[in-house]
């Protein structure tokens, strides 16, 4: 988060954090102009900051095992942005998932 939150402080808008999200991407150029057109006009700097903050406390675990419908919990192999414990806990504690 707070490696993420000096992006958004430093660069936000260079579209440089592309390699983050989408490794294959890195290197493409498309991907990079598309990446600065999503980050620019989405929210100011202090808004991302702020919005980051807030999601990051947000905690839905109490309602995991209430869910009813045919859930799928996918994550990237080596996703260096979100920690795959976390889609474990999901898998978990949601009945049925897999």
């Amino acid at each position: 988060m707070q490696q993420f939150l000096g992006y958004v402080d430093q660069a936000w808008g260079s579209g440089s954090i592309l390699p983050l999200f989408a490794p294959s991407l890195a290197n493409d150029q498309a991907a990079l102009q598309w990446m600065c057109r999503f980050e620019r006009p989405g929210a100011s700097p202090a808004g991302v900051a702020t919005l980051m903050r807030m999601n990051s406390q947000i905690d839905i675990s109490g309602i995991l095992p209430t869910i009813q419908v045919p859930t799928l919990v996918i994550h990237r192999t080596d996703d260096a942005a979100v920690n795959v414990e976390g889609g474990r806990y999901l898998a978990k504690h949601i009945p049925g998932a897999p």
